[in-house]
């Protein structure tokens, strides 16, 4: 994607647009800012949804779908984590009267 602009830009400049075109930058900046256009009513933070849709860029999935299911395993790694727990301490105490111990790993 070329941009052409009556601004002359020095050789620094020109090697740092080649740069950003190469890696994609410019594509994924112009597929956010369309996606800004497109939408039917516009966010409130128009920075928050260009960062959110530069973050996702190879996500098919929605940020606020990841922040969820990262919120419940979150969760599930405390609960199961304190079942182990108990679940440790019973067979310690199980073993403990018949003369052994296990320890947690």
């Amino acid at each position: 994607m070329n941009v052409n602009m009556n601004v002359k830009m020095n050789a620094g400049e020109k090697e740092f647009i080649t740069y950003l075109e190469e890696h994609g930058v410019i594509d994924q900046i112009s597929r956010a800012l369309l996606q800004l256009f497109q939408e039917k009513e516009k966010p409130k933070d128009a920075i928050k949804f260009i960062s959110d849709h530069l973050q996702n860029v190879d996500a098919d999935v929605p940020l606020e779908d990841l922040k969820r299911e990262n919120s419940f395993l979150r969760e599930e790694n405390q609960r199961l984590t304190r079942k182990f727990e108990e679940l440790n301490d019973t067979l310690n105490k199980l073993l403990s009267s018949g003369g052994g111990e296990v320890s947690a790993k």
